[in-house]
């Protein structure tokens, strides 16, 4: 691209030069601007100062995806209007040389200067918004870094904020600006989602020697008693969650929420805080915020599992590039596991919710044909497609809920084994010691070593079967070791779902079937994704009682049906064989269980605080 002289910059970059020679910039930092000047064009201007890289260019890279999302999500789609410079603030040449990479030619000497817009307009909880109302950013979403320059530390002046605006960010605030942050290197920037508005609230709590500060922007009410339940019961989540480890590793620590009049659910986890976007029902009274407690108690866990028990093939992060690990089961999975037996620990859940819940993750699995297919390692591994067109209907499936179950039959099995005196407990502390507090990933069969430290036994087979295998366990006999009943009853009031068709969609024509389970009486007949069903046993599908059928017989029964597809009527004979049939779970406390039952349930759910 031919360089072109932008004298407007002259003044910007002159100064940042004069940074530069002084010497209050490291060599190699980075120090940004960002500014704005019609928040309703949804665009931010950043600017950015550093020293070149070795040679005759400088590659500028955003990154391709964010910890915590697992695919390529392109965010250099954002960004626009970029332009180069050198101290001086003459135009230097540049180019675009992949998706995610601007090259600019190197100056003769002194610092280079970048100058780009970034459009941000997405609510969620990793994504960015200019509004008028406020300045919200991941920083990982926009804020470009030289190639494989991480560690360098990070300067980022609002020139846009102002005084009176308030901060919601993990970020280090300079104590002499009400407008200027920084971060100890590009890694913690980037991991740092921060809200600037006039309008946040924001309440603290001090825990052991930890500041936590608990930001809202939204409609969070002026009321004390809610204000009082959110705390009281983040306090006990964060105790709670902190016994396991010995303690917190952190002196500060942020939980930043979006109230938003709408229905989302949705966070995002991070070193030093954690971002939600959220409905603002969850805040209107001291019952409602148990929402909040919940996702809350998902998002603190990962302070340790996964922000600092992490992937070998993410220590560290590598911004442009996929990091394929089989272990997303355990840093999502078990995290998930986690999030409920906390609250059953701290008493905000009674045993019977936190049972159910068990029990639902169960038939979430047992129900779902792609558990019987898809693996929680192969899941894992796979989370790089998860947006792809192309994936087989029946068989996705999250890793969060195969993990979440291999989590719990972990901890169970742990302490069957070896009688109650260990527990998954131990193995995530274990993993802490050799391998956090060894500056050192964990690699993809270092869970199984842990269990095994921890035990003193082998875990081959158990993950041979669980992990990297389909099987289910046997529930019963699993759960009766700590006095618990195992229930399975078949499931009422099914309709065609008997034939394995998990879904229908109504058309004015007939019922639509986006997909068919493998290996089904819909399957065996021919049935497919795609086709309408218009009549069955002479009446329109849609007047079809078929609730009342297959309510009122067992099987096997001759349906005969007509289908459409290929924009042709077809006649089908479907035969009920019944082998589909869709279960309920449930768990219950025996009524005269033995000591040693009441001695497991309480040393697994009892409080360790």
């Amino acid at each position: 691209m031919k360089a072109t002289s932008r004298p407007g910059w002259r003044r910007i970059i002159a100064g940042c030069c004069w940074v530069a020679v002084v010497g209050l910039l490291p060599a190699q930092a980075y120090q940004y601007t960002l500014s704005w000047t019609n928040p309703q064009s949804h665009t931010y201007t950043v600017d950015l100062q550093t020293t070149p890289a070795t040679g005759g260019y400088t590659d500028f890279q955003v990154p391709a995806w964010r910890p915590g999302r697992y695919y390529i999500q392109d965010y250099a789609a954002a960004i626009t209007g970029f332009s180069a410079a050198d101290a001086s603030g003459e135009a230097l040449a540049w180019k675009k040389i992949d998706n995610n990479t601007w090259r600019v030619t190197n100056p003769r000497g002194g610092d280079i200067a970048i100058r780009y817009g970034a459009f941000a307009n997405t609510m969620d909880a990793g994504s960015s918004v200019l509004s008028n109302e406020e300045a919200y950013f991941n920083p990982v979403n926009f804020f470009l870094h030289v190639r494989d320059r991480y560690a360098a530390p990070c300067t980022l002046t609002v020139a846009s904020m102002p005084p009176e605006w308030k901060a919601a960010t993990a970020l280090k605030r300079d104590k002499g600006a009400h407008n200027v942050f920084t971060a100890a290197d590009y890694h913690d920037f980037v991991d740092a989602p921060t809200i600037l508005s006039p309008t946040l609230k924001t309440l603290h709590s001090r825990i052991g020697e930890t500041d936590f500060y608990f930001h809202f922007q939204g409609e969070f009410p002026d009321d004390k008693e809610v204000e009082d339940a959110y705390q009281t019961n983040m306090g006990q989540i964060i105790r709670e969650q902190a016994a396991i480890f010995g303690g917190l590793p952190l002196s500060e620590y942020h939980f930043i929420y979006h109230l938003l009049p709408y229905n989302m659910g949705h966070a995002v986890e991070h070193k030093f805080s954690a971002a939600f976007a959220m409905p603002d029902q969850v805040a209107t009274s001291p019952a409602a915020i148990a929402r909040l407690n919940s996702i809350s108690s998902h998002e603190f866990f990962h302070l340790w599992n996964v922000k600092r028990i992490r992937p070998a093939v993410m220590w560290p992060y590598n911004y442009q590039d996929e990091a394929h690990t089989t272990l997303h089961w355990f840093t999502e999975g078990v995290t998930d596991y986690y999030t409920s037996l906390t609250m059953a620990r701290c008493g905000l859940y009674e045993r019977q919710v936190y049972f159910n819940i068990l029990a639902r993750t169960v038939a979430a699995l047992e129900n779902n044909y792609a558990a019987q297919v898809v693996s929680p390692s192969q899941s894992s591994f796979d989370s790089w497609l998860d947006r792809s067109e192309y994936g087989i209907p029946y068989h996705r499936i999250s890793y969060y809920t195969l993990g979440s179950r291999v989590g719990m039959l972990l901890d169970l099995e742990i302490r069957r084994r070896t009688e109650g005196e260990h527990s998954l407990d131990d193995v995530m502390m274990d993993l802490w010691r050799e391998h956090y507090e060894k500056d050192r990933g964990v690699g993809e069969d270092d869970v199984q070593r842990a269990v095994e430290r921890v035990t003193g036994g082998d875990w081959q087979e158990f993950f041979t079967r669980y992990v990297h295998g389909t099987e289910s366990m046997d529930y019963a006999e699993v759960f009766e070791s700590f006095g618990l009943q195992w229930i399975e009853k078949e499931q009422t009031g099914l309709g065609l779902q008997r034939l394995g068709i998990p879904r229908l969609k109504e058309t004015e024509y007939g019922l639509l079937i986006p997909n068919v389970l493998p290996g089904t009486d819909a399957d065996e007949a021919g049935l497919g994704g795609g086709d309408v069903i218009t009549e069955i046993q002479g009446i329109s599908a849609l007047a079809w009682d078929a609730k009342g059928f297959f309510g009122e017989f067992k099987g096997p029964a001759k349906l005969e049906m007509k289908v459409y597809r290929m924009n042709v009527d077809e006649p089908l004979t479907v035969t009920w064989t019944n082998r589909f049939v869709p279960k309920t779970y449930g768990i219950k406390e025996l009524k005269k269980p033995k000591k040693k039952q009441v001695q497991m349930l309480e040393s697994w759910l009892g409080s360790k605080q």
